[in-house]
């Protein structure tokens, strides 16, 4: 390996905001991350949701 061609960054920031870029009809589309994941709904809430689904 040369040390002088790769270089690593570790970006240790929290990062809240998933970022999305339509270039097709143009905008921007914000999402938080505790959305995009699901942590944002309780668990009970979900679970009740699955199971009325089935």
């Amino acid at each position: 390996m040369r040390p002088d061609l790769i270089r690593l960054l570790v970006d240790t920031n929290r990062k809240d905001l998933i970022v999305r870029e339509d270039r097709v009809h143009g905008g921007v589309e914000y999402t938080r991350t505790l959305d995009r994941v699901g942590l944002s709904t309780p668990l009970d809430v979900l679970n009740a949701q699955t199971e009325s689904e089935n």
